[in-house]
């Protein structure tokens, strides 16, 4: 369980059928939180990933999920 506030991206109809799902599980996880774009935010499916980007999609995960993991079986 977690306590992230899942948020409707405003360009949810350009992600792919096949990622929908995966996308939610990451918004809602806490992993990706999507760019401020006009409107609300935006998860920019068809767009490139910035280093910053990448190193805070891998931050995330290490903070909600590694640390976690490590502790259940260590």
């Amino acid at each position: 369980r977690n306590d992230f506030e899942v948020v409707k991206f405003k360009d949810e109809a350009k992600i792919s059928k096949w990622a929908k799902s995966a996308v939610l599980h990451c918004q809602a996880g806490g992993i990706v939180n999507g760019q401020k774009g006009e409107g609300g935010m935006i998860f920019n499916p068809q767009g490139n990933a910035t280093r910053a980007e990448v190193a805070t999609i891998l931050y995330n995960f290490n903070k909600n999920y590694v640390s976690v993991y490590n502790y259940m079986f260590w």
